[in-house]
């Protein structure tokens, strides 16, 4: 599980209660530092760089969303850890599982569906994939005009170079009205994702 530091998840616990949440790790809180973000299964990453970026464990998992008008845009992050049972021995077995995990059916409502799978050079064994399509539909797309709108899913599956059974998939999704140019924040969010680097996997506390 991605862990923060104990001061800093102290810090987010106090906040957690003067806003009244339950727990600390299941709410979006403010940034406050941009020390890396380290998993026990061995994966360190680093903030998306900027203002106005929130953080959050859930299950395990680390997500940064960034404050916008979420009517017209959205991004946000994702880093997930995976289990191989078997390990993953090379880059072709690797790849398989990239497509397979990544592409799938999808409802009328989405058009113009393109994926993109290469490997790429990481310490460890790495696939970038990019998944684009766009949402004609007024409930999902925006529910305030009904305007279509464009999707972009860009990310990165790695295995450990010292662990062949465990992986990450660390991505973002970005979500923009088709016809109209917006602010784009993906260059702080494609930081994020090359913020990722191996280190010597930690017992689980």
């Amino acid at each position: 599980m991605l862990q923060l530091t104990f001061k800093y998840f102290i810090i987010l616990m106090m906040l957690g209660s003067l806003l009244g949440c339950t727990t600390a790790r299941n709410r979006y809180l403010p940034v406050f530092h941009d020390k890396p973000r380290i998993s026990t299964f061995g994966f360190s990453v680093s903030p998306p760089p900027g203002t106005d970026w929130f953080e959050k464990i859930d299950k395990g998992d680390l997500f940064y969303l960034k404050k916008t008008d979420f009517d017209k845009y959205i991004i946000y992050t994702r880093a997930h850890e995976l289990s191989f049972s078997s390990g993953v021995n090379d880059i072709e077995e690797l790849m398989s599982f990239v497509k397979l995990k990544k592409t799938g059916r999808y409802p009328e409502t989405h058009k113009n569906i393109s994926y993109n799978f290469a490997p790429i050079e990481k310490e460890g064994m790495c696939v970038q994939y990019q998944h684009n399509y766009e949402v004609h539909s007024s409930t999902i797309s925006n529910p305030a005009k009904g305007h279509p709108s464009r999707v972009t899913s860009n990310g990165l599956i790695c295995v450990h170079p010292a662990q062949p059974e465990k992986g990450i998939d660390i991505y973002y999704f970005e979500r923009s009205p088709l016809r109209s140019v917006e602010v784009s924040y993906s260059d702080e969010a494609e930081q994020f994702l090359h913020s990722l680097t191996f280190i010597e996997s930690r017992k689980r506390i």
